[in-house]
C-alpha cells in the first residue's frame, strides 16, 4: 500500500508538472515584446516586431592576416572584408523584409536565458557542436532564418524562407559537402542556412541530438562522418523537413553540378539559376587555402574589380 501511494504521489507530481509547463508556454512562453526587445541591440536594421528575424553569426577566432602593429601578429578582428561586403548585400536585398540580427557566441547568453556556458573556454570539436546548439536554441526560441555571413545575397530571401518552410514549418539550403559523405554525393543539407517558425519540433529534437552528441562524444570523428548532416538529412527523408536546393544557393549551376571555390575565383562561366536567392562563397576553404590569402586580404574596390565570378556577383548584387 505504501508503495502504491508514493507511485499515486510520483504521477500526481509528474502530471502537475506537465501541466505548468504547458501553461508556461502557452500563457507565459516570456512575452514577444520582451523578445523583440532582447534582439534589438543586434539589429543592423530598423525593427518591426511583426518581421521574421535573419540572423548572421559571425566568430572571431584569433587570426594573422592584417597585423594592427609589428609586435601584435594575431588579432581577434574580422580582417575579411569580402564578409562585410556579403553582411551589405543581405542588408540590401532583405532590410525591409527582415529584421537583420548580428550575433556571436556572446550573444548567447544575452537571447537565452538559461545559457550559462562560456563557449571561449571550449576548444574544437567541442566548441563548434555548442555554437551549433546555441544557435538551433535561438531559432527554437524566436524563429527565422540563420543566414550564411558569406552570402552574396542577389534577391530578397523573403519569398524562399516562405516558400521552403511549408507544412513542416522548417528548411536547411543543400551545400558543398567536406566530410566524409563526398565519397557518395557531392551536395547535402546542412544548418549553414537554416530556416523556421518559432517552437519547431524538428528544431527541438535537433537540440536533443546535439546535447546527446556532445555529452557522450569528444572526438572529431562525429564531424568526419558528419553526423548532424545525416540528421539533418534523415528529416528530409522522412518528410519532416525541407531542403532549399542548392541551385537556389549558388552551390549548383543550372545543370545541378556543384560550384567549387576554384569556379567562384577565376573568371570560368558559371550558368547559375536565373531564381538564385544569392551566391554561398565556402569561407572555411577559403581560409584553409592559401592559394586564395590575396582575397582575404582584397578590399571592396579590389574585389569589385577583380576579373572573377565572385567580383562579377557583387557588382550585380551592388546594381
Amino acid at each position: 500500500m505504501k508503495i502504491q501511494r508514493l507511485l499515486t504521489a510520483f504521477i500526481i507530481i509528474t502530471a502537475i508538472g506537465i501541466l505548468y509547463d504547458k501553461y508556461k508556454e502557452k500563457y507565459d512562453p516570456e512575452p514577444e515584446k520582451q523578445q523583440f526587445d532582447l534582439v534589438q541591440k543586434y539589429l543592423l536594421n530598423g525593427g518591426d516586431g511583426n518581421k521574421p528575424i535573419l540572423w548572421i553569426f559571425t566568430d572571431y577566432e584569433i587570426n594573422s592576416r592584417h597585423w594592427k602593429t609589428f609586435g601584435s601578429r594575431n588579432t581577434t578582428d574580422l580582417n575579411q572584408p569580402y564578409i562585410h561586403m556579403c553582411i551589405e548585400t543581405i542588408v540590401k536585398w532583405c532590410g525591409d523584409s527582415f529584421n537583420i540580427c548580428l550575433i556571436n557566441s556572446e550573444s548567447f547568453d544575452k537571447l537565452l536565458k538559461d545559457w550559462t556556458i562560456d563557449i571561449d573556454k571550449l576548444t574544437k570539436p567541442i566548441k563548434k557542436r555548442v555554437e551549433a546548439l546555441g544557435l538551433f536554441r535561438i531559432l527554437y526560441k524566436y524563429g527565422g532564418v540563420l543566414m550564411p555571413n558569406s552570402m552574396i545575397m542577389m534577391n530578397d530571401f523573403k519569398p524562399y524562407h516562405n516558400d521552403y518552410l511549408g507544412e513542416q514549418g522548417c528548411y536547411a539550403g543543400e551545400f558543398v559537402c567536406r566530410n566524409i559523405t563526398s565519397d557518395i554525393i557531392q551536395t547535402f543539407p546542412n544548418m549553414r542556412l537554416f530556416g523556421c517558425k518559432r517552437r519547431n519540433t524538428m528544431v527541438k529534437e535537433l537540440c536533443n541530438y546535439l546535447e546527446v552528441l556532445i555529452s557522450t562524444d569528444n572526438s572529431n570523428e562525429t564531424d568526419f562522418i558528419g553526423n548532424l548532416d545525416r540528421m539533418i538529412n534523415k528529416f528530409i527523408r522522412s518528410g519532416n523537413l525541407n531542403k532549399l536546393p542548392g541551385n537556389l544557393l549558388g552551390t549548383k549551376d543550372i545543370h545541378n553540378k556543384s560550384v567549387t571555390i576554384d569556379e567562384l575565383l577565376n573568371n570560368s562561366n558559371i550558368e547559375f539559376d536565373v531564381d538564385v536567392a544569392g551566391i554561398y562563397l565556402p569561407k572555411d576553404e577559403l581560409l584553409k587555402r592559401r592559394k586564395y590569402n590575396w582575397f582575404l586580404r582584397s578590399n571592396k574596390v579590389q574585389i569589385l574589380s577583380s576579373n572573377t565570378n565572385a567580383g562579377k556577383m557583387f557588382a550585380l548584387s551592388y546594381e
